[in-house]
């Protein structure tokens, strides 16, 4: 099981679990599954997050940014406590084992 933790400035907005089947539209647009509030390098529909046999995430704005290790991207790939940001956002991706959950 995948999910995402949304920070702002070092505290946790809130954490989302990731459904396969779906695809998440980031941005400060109202209705966005991720949103964001607005700031000055925020677009109303940032970035997309989607499995395509890996997760992955794309910036959809022609003006959009995202650090990822510390570098300017426009596409990756997540892996495991895979981490990116849009100031003043971090985003932190985790896989839990469901198999390594207790029963309940």
């Amino acid at each position: 099981m995948a999910s995402l933790r949304v920070k702002q400035s070092g505290k946790l907005l809130k954490e989302i679990i990731l459904d396969e089947s779906r695809t998440y539209t980031a941005g400060r647009k109202e209705g966005a599954d991720i949103f964001m509030e607005s700031a000055k390098a925020i677009s109303r529909e940032h970035f997309v997050l989607k499995f395509e046999q890996q997760w992955t995430v794309e910036v959809l704005s022609r003006f959009g940014d995202i650090q990822f290790n510390n570098e300017r991207v426009r596409q990756f790939v997540l892996s495991e406590d895979s981490v990116f940001s849009i100031f003043p956002y971090d985003f932190e991706f985790r896989i839990k084992d469901s198999k390594a959950l207790p029963p309940a």
